[in-house]
């Protein structure tokens, strides 16, 4: 059973999922940063661009958002123009670069109702039976002065009562957001961190959810107000953090690092990059009596498990690649296919398989709804790749052939030396080189470092100011 914690009043909010006690997922939120689908902004239209038929807005975060035509407000008569303020919604997380997704289409829901503000309709669930959809279209419209609903098939479960009383959250929610927006000199975010941590425990499944635990009274009596069918799951504990403080650190001692460690010998290697996500499957060191086809089945079915765990843990989403342990009977794929299909069934976030392909890579795509935990909390910037040590020595050799000075001076550490001295013919070398090459002994990590080039008498001078330092002859 999930328990779960919303942190609202340190700086960064923190929302924790644990399961049986053993920590799944955690959202940080924090100041002045996009809090993913749903959240509501007050943003300035920056600049319309009908090539791509699209507003570009500044809602207050690093990147603009990303406003299509189709989904604004404007009209022929009421276009949208530049420097215009405007009341928008995320229905897309930004990714690296990649600004907000936005409509100005507002929503507010849960899993049984939709409030839309900006229309005027009543539209209920067809997979529900008619004669359930006539008595909750009566129940409900006597109650909708302004605005629309769509009432969803889980409103079949739901008191008319409660179903009336969620529209009217909705209602003041979106009058409060206005109100909001009246008073905003500049973009920024309109709904609130505890508009945010109710919508978290709406996109839960509320069978699930044993436990609630706040450490603020007002989230509570939110919490209790929107959702009073779990309000007695809702508990105040003012220290809370202190029990999940230690979990919270070795989440991010783990998440450190693109190895996952499973049972047996076997791991996945996850690689993130803009593209995509790709998944490696490890078994090197996998050890069993066996066959080789049962031994393969094994290794991917307890990898399929950990992967599940893993997209939810990092909060991947987009495209994602993994690279099972080759299968070439296709039962045998579909094994693979059928367990994973199932392990990703208790995500929150929709998981779409889409199976093999003809190279045997298996794809599946993941519906972005917040930013990866993986760019929150850690550097992302592409780094560049550092030279083996091996490298440095060929670049040493090529640097000293082309050298036409008198003499130099080149620091490098002890390990280096001897490794130059074994990959190079430092005899042959010597014929080629024209500068008598001295060798100084420092503590360098990588590589080497020319501290001198010239004449001799620059290389004497540097000699007898540093008696301390060992000086070589290497050529």
């Amino acid at each position: 059973m999930i328990t779960l914690y919303l942190l609202t009043t340190l700086t960064e909010t923190l929302h924790v999922t644990l399961d049986a006690g053993k920590l799944l997922d955690v959202d940080f939120i924090r100041p002045n940063r996009l809090q993913g689908v749903g959240a509501i902004f007050h943003g300035r239209i920056e600049k319309k661009d009908d090539q791509l038929q699209a507003y570009f807005i500044d809602i207050g975060t690093d990147t603009f958002g990303y406003l299509d035509y189709k989904d604004a407000l404007s009209t022929e008569h009421s276009p949208l123009t530049e420097g215009q303020y405007v009341m928008v919604q995320v229905t897309k997380a930004p990714y690296l670069s990649k600004g907000a997704r936005l409509t100005q289409k507002i929503d507010l829901s849960d899993e049984a109702l939709v409030y839309l503000p900006f229309e005027e309709k009543v539209n209920v669930s067809k997979k529900l039976s008619d004669e359930t959809r006539d008595y909750l279209r009566t129940c409900l419209t006597p109650h909708i002065e302004t605005g629309g609903v769509i009432v969803r098939t889980k409103a079949a479960e739901s008191d008319p009562q409660m179903l009336i009383r969620k529209f009217h959250y909705f209602h003041a929610q979106f009058e409060q957001f206005k109100a909001t927006q009246k008073q905003m000199k500049k973009p920024g975010m309109i709904s609130s961190e505890a508009t945010i941590s109710v919508a978290k425990v709406q996109r839960l499944t509320f069978d699930q959810v044993e436990t609630i635990i706040v450490d603020d009274v007002k989230l509570k009596r939110q919490i209790e107000c929107m959702l009073p069918e779990i309000a007695d799951r809702v508990k105040v504990k003012r220290q809370a953090l202190r029990d999940i403080s230690s979990q919270l650190t070795t989440y991010m001692n783990q998440l450190a690092s693109p190895v996952v460690q499973l049972a047996e010998g076997v791991e996945l290697v996850i690689e993130q990059t803009e593209a995509m996500t790709v998944i490696d499957i490890n078994s090197s060191s996998y050890k069993t009596n066996a066959s080789r086809k049962q031994a393969v089945i094994n290794i991917n079915r307890l990898a399929v498990k950990a992967i599940a765990r893993e997209l939810q843990k990092r909060n991947i989403s987009g495209m994602v690649v993994i690279d099972f342990i080759r299968m070439i009977n296709k039962k045998d794929q579909q094994l693979v296919h059928d367990a994973l299909k199932r392990a990703v069934t208790s995500d929150p976030a929709p998981v779409t398989l889409y199976g093999f392909t003809r190279l045997g890579l298996f794809e599946l795509t993941r519906k972005r709804t917040t930013e990866s935990v993986m760019y929150t909390l850690f550097n992302q910037e592409i780094q560049s790749l550092e030279r083996t040590q091996e490298t440095h020595c060929y670049e040493l050799e090529r640097a000293l052939i082309v050298m036409d000075t008198d003499s130099c001076l080149i620091a490098m550490n002890k390990n280096f030396l001897q490794r130059f001295k074994t990959l190079v013919n430092v005899a042959q070398l010597k014929e080629k080189v024209m500068p008598d090459t001295y060798v100084i002994q420092r503590d360098i990590k990588a590589g080497y470092e020319i501290v001198r080039s010239g004449s001799h008498a620059l290389i004497n001078e540097f000699i007898l100011n540093n008696p301390a330092e060992t000086i070589d002859m290497l050529l």
